[in-house]
């Protein structure tokens, strides 16, 4: 739908003529509908969780999300037998 408002129009207008009834204005029907997007964002936006950003963490329980770091430690592996420095962990 490129042009929605031009669609939500043309099928109010097509049932109105099909009713035999005189058609709204395209001002008026787009007066309508922006009150009716304002309405059910208000009724969206009171929704539980609506609050909560998309990619955010939620955690209920203790360990419910554990993130691990990618950098090396200070720590050295070293070898059993010769004692030397196998790398880092």
């Amino acid at each position: 739908m490129a042009h929605p408002l031009l669609d939500l129009w043309t099928e109010v207008k097509r049932r109105c003529q099909r009713s035999k009834i005189k058609p709204p204005a395209r001002s008026t029907v787009a007066r309508r509908w922006a009150r009716h997007r304002e309405e059910q964002a208000a009724v969206l936006a009171q929704a539980p969780g609506a609050q909560i950003a998309p990619g955010s963490f939620v955690a209920t329980r203790p360990l419910e999300i554990v993130q691990i770091d990618h950098t090396q430690s200070d720590a050295f592996v070293v070898d059993p037998w010769f004692r030397r420095t196998v790398g880092r962990p």
